[in-house]
C-alpha cells in the first residue's frame, strides 16, 4: 500500500492539473461504459455515462448505476456516497417494486455542463445534485430555477472546471407544475 500511494497521488495530482487548466471543450476522460450502453440504458451525452433518477435508477427497471460509471469524480468519498445511496436504492426496489410518479428533469445551462442525476421525482426527498462548470469562475454564484423562480443561490468565491460541485436541492421546494429545474453560473455583476 505505501508504494502505491504515492504513485497514485502523482496521477491524481496530473490529472487534477490537466483537468483544471482546460476549458471543459477540449478534454473529456468518459466513463467506461460498454456493459451500460450493451444493456440498452439511455446515456447522457455530456458525462458518456448512464441518465439516472435522484435514486440512482438507469433506465432500465432494476439497474443502479454509481461512481465513475455515471461521471468522473476527483474524490474517492462521492464515489462511496454514491454507491452507498445505489446500494439502498436497490434495496428498496427489490422490497418494495417502483413508486411512480410525477419526474422533473434536471439540466445544466450558463456555465454548468450536467447534472447527476438527470432527474428528480416530486416526492422524494431532498437530493445532492453533482456537475462540473465548464470554465473557471471568480466571485459568481450556483443558481437554480425553476422556470423564472430561483430556488437557490450558492455564493462561491472560486469555481473550476476540474473540482465538482455539490448542490442540495428539496422537490418540496419546486412549484408545483414546473416540469425542470435548469442550474446555471452566474457571475458578479460589476459595480
Amino acid at each position: 500500500m505505501a508504494t502505491v500511494m504515492p504513485e497514485y497521488m502523482r496521477v491524481r495530482k496530473y490529472l487534477y492539473n490537466l483537468i483544471s487548466k482546460c476549458d471543459g471543450s477540449d478534454l473529456r476522460i468518459p466513463p467506461e461504459n460498454e456493459l451500460t450502453r450493451q444493456a440498452g440504458a439511455a446515456l447522457d451525452a455530456v458525462t458518456g455515462g448512464p441518465a439516472v433518477d435522484e435514486t440512482l435508477a438507469t433506465s432500465l427497471p432494476g439497474v443502479f448505476a454509481c461512481g465513475n460509471v455515471l461521471h468522473v469524480h476527483d474524490l474517492v468519498d462521492f464515489v462511496s456516497q454514491e454507491a452507498a445511496a445505489a446500494g439502498r436504492s436497490a434495496a428498496r426496489y427489490v422490497l418494495e417494486g417502483v413508486k411512480d410518479s410525477e419526474s422533473i428533469r434536471l439540466e445544466g445551462k450558463n456555465g454548468v455542463r450536467y447534472t447527476v442525476p438527470q432527474s428528480l421525482h416530486r416526492d422524494g426527498g431532498p437530493v445532492t445534485v453533482r456537475f462540473r462548470v465548464g470554465q473557471p469562475y471568480r466571485s459568481a454564484a450556483l443558481c437554480a430555477y425553476a422556470g423564472d423562480t430561483l430556488l437557490q443561490r450558492i455564493p462561491k468565491r472560486i469555481l473550476t472546471p476540474g473540482e465538482m460541485e455539490s448542490f442540495p436541492i428539496d422537490p418540496a421546494a419546486i412549484p408545483t407544475g414546473a416540469d425542470t429545474v435548469t442550474f446555471v453560473v452566474e457571475e458578479a455583476q460589476a459595480q
